[in-house]
């Protein structure tokens, strides 16, 4: 494999605290960087998702103004909702199961905000958390990798049996 030197990107994870920060010799001419967007997610040194939030919500902002401009042309409720779901839910719960673990309270309120305001203009029948979507998001990553046809079911370990002999209850 031959690398592009002018498209190669280095990124170094490191902890938080910045004055244990080492950083390996590398090629001098790669470039070194602090954030990296990567398949629609950018993913931080610091393993912090701050500006993968700030970008979604971004992104989210400007379908919000395409929903109301929908609205102010007479578009019904119904549609609305499945128009929401399909441009701006859609766009939160990409690859929610990577970065949802990584976001600390005050990113989770600011999804939350957002989503408040959804329901508050009335593009989404219900009050969406990003605690639901976060489970939801996890429990189908789950149920597809535990389908046997998946093309990751092959990096599962296999399944023990464990034999387990309870003992009946006195009620």
């Amino acid at each position: 494999m031959i690398i592009n030197f002018q498209k190669t990107k280095e990124l170094v994870f490191h902890r938080p605290n910045p004055r244990n920060i080492v950083y390996p010799n590398s090629v001098e001419t790669i470039e070194q960087v602090k954030v990296a967007k990567l398949l629609g997610m950018f993913i931080q040194s610091n393993c912090c998702c701050e500006q993968h939030v700030r970008y979604i919500l971004t992104v989210c902002s400007q379908r919000l103004y395409l929903l109301k401009m929908l609205r102010a042309k007479r578009l019904q409720a119904a549609q609305l909702h499945h128009i929401c779901l399909a441009i701006v839910i859609s766009r939160l719960v990409y690859a929610l199961p990577a970065w949802g673990a990584f976001l600390s309270t005050e990113l989770i309120n600011r999804i939350n905000g957002f989503l408040r305001r959804l329901y508050k203009y009335g593009f989404t029948s219900t009050l969406l958390t990003f605690e639901q979507l976060h489970r939801k998001a996890d429990a189908t990553l789950f149920k597809k990798i535990f389908n046997s046809d998946y093309c990751l079911y092959h990096l599962l370990p296999p399944v023990k049996s464990l034999p387990m002999q309870l003992r009946p209850g006195r009620h």
